[in-house]
């Protein structure tokens, strides 16, 4: 099935996709808006964080652009609190490695629902989830992908990771930017972080992860898996 591209300009409105393989692009200009996802694979180019996406189920991909009304040196840069659900999905490489260590993965395009933050602005940008998750839900996410020719940095903690994913606690973290990007990690000891602990690490995709696990406030069981070209320290 092709790919269907839907272009929205509009403001304090609900649309929702039709069923089918759609790649949506919200303008800069659109806000206060809530996008429905449908029960097929869905791209929303998301040009202004105002507004709310719900993707459905299928696997789907949010992606967030570096901008004015958008995602900027700390963060979300919308004018009030919104929500982005990458919806139901099935699991992606990493839950299954999880469930079968040791698991020969070998090449596979299960990366699950992914929040995908673009920076080609020539300056950093700092995705601290501390400010994110003040004014924005984020939930159902299996990945999170860096884009962009700009570096970036995560700031994150294994209590925000149960929040952002679904049941499984398991978060994927990625980057096309030539290996600039950094993951500051609290809930990870360090010594686990510097590798002399000993952490696994899985090749997928002919790129390696670092495997990271720890325990969130209410005990449950948190698992990243970093891209090797991200650096990882301790917040």
């Amino acid at each position: 099935m092709g790919i269907d591209k839907q272009y929205f300009n509009l403001t304090d409105s609900t649309v929702y996709i039709g069923n089918n393989n759609a790649e949506i692009i919200i303008a800069e200009g659109s806000h206060n808006n809530s996008i429905y996802g449908s029960n097929n694979n869905e791209i929303f180019h998301v040009k202004n964080a105002d507004n709310d996406i719900y993707a459905g189920d299928g696997t789907d991909t949010i992606k967030l652009f570096w901008s004015t009304n958008n995602v900027g040196t700390n963060g979300f840069n919308g004018t009030s609190k919104h929500t982005y659900d990458g919806g139901n999905n099935d699991q992606s490489w990493a839950e299954q490695y999880k469930y079968n260590p040791g698991t020969a993965l070998g090449s596979t395009g299960l990366n699950g629902d992914t929040l995908e933050f673009h920076n080609n602005s020539g300056s950093p940008m700092i995705l601290d989830f501390n400010q994110i998750l003040a004014d924005t839900t984020i939930k159902n996410i299996e990945h999170i992908n860096l884009e962009g020719s700009s570096a970036s940095t995560i700031i994150l903690k294994l209590d925000q990771v149960i929040r952002i994913t679904d049941d499984d606690n398991t978060l994927i973290i990625s980057e096309s930017t030539g290996g600039a990007d950094t993951l500051q990690i609290a809930g990870i000891t360090k010594a686990d972080l510097d590798g002399t602990a000993g952490h696994d690490t899985v090749s997928i995709n002919s790129q390696s992860y670092n495997v990271y696990t720890g325990t969130g406030s209410n005990g449950q069981t948190v698992t990243l898996f970093v891209d090797s070209d991200i650096a990882v320290t301790a917040a």
